[in-house]
């Protein structure tokens, strides 16, 4: 018999790799020719399990902001060869970020540039293709953060240049992505389920009453 171990990570304990290897372990123990992979779904750890999966790929590091403001030093993989990289939105934007001693931050005050400071420092690497993995944040900002930092400017009806954060979200009239930085990336989104923002299964109702009541 032979088994192939494909496990998921557990959230704040082990990662997909270490998991597959305890259960590859064990069933070895008893006779059973066993191989683990690492995967993941589309939130904390998918760029580890891409990067154990690629062949002359690395990780790469840059500064950017986290959820509240604060400058961070986050990473993604990076596979030269092929211009292609793998960013966590966990990474920068991460539910880590906005824990504290006495719960957690306002979520109208967390904001998503940072990943979109982390796709900048991808696309100034030489990437031209890259892959974000959506799961794992600590805010609800519908991107605009994120849109900001690429350089995506919002307008309200009076065609006054509104702030990139949440506050300016029942504003915004129009968007002008003419200086945007994406024009010539593909940007593939990686998620494993389908979450509007707002509604009775929207990411708001899903995971800001679990998390902020």
């Amino acid at each position: 018999m032979k088994a192939l171990v494909a496990i998921d990570s557990f959230k704040g304990s082990f990662s997909s790799a270490e998991a597959a290897a305890i259960v590859a372990q064990v069933f070895r123990q008893y006779g059973i020719d066993s191989t683990g992979v690492t995967l993941a779904d589309g939130g904390e750890g998918t760029s580890e399990a891409f990067l154990a999966n690629q062949r002359g790929g690395r990780w790469e590091y840059a500064m950017v902001h986290d959820p509240c403001g604060r400058l961070i030093k986050a990473k993604y993989a990076f596979v030269p060869d092929e211009r292609v990289a793998m960013i966590d939105a966990a990474m920068a934007s991460g539910i880590q970020s906005v824990k504290t001693d006495v719960g957690f931050v306002n979520p109208v005050m967390t904001s998503s540039a940072g990943t979109g400071e982390l796709i900048m420092a991808a696309s100034r690497q030489g990437a031209t293709k890259i892959i974000v993995g959506l799961g794992g944040t600590g805010t609800t900002d519908a991107g605009i953060g994120l849109m900001g930092a690429l350089g995506a400017k919002l307008y309200d009806s009076y065609n006054q240049l509104l702030p990139a954060n949440i506050s300016s979200i029942n504003l915004i009239d129009h968007i002008d992505l003419s200086e945007i930085a994406t024009k010539r990336l593909q940007l593939v989104a990686c998620t494993d389920v389908d979450g509007p923002l707002t509604g009775t299964a929207g990411a708001v109702q899903m995971f800001g009453r679990r998390i902020y009541n």
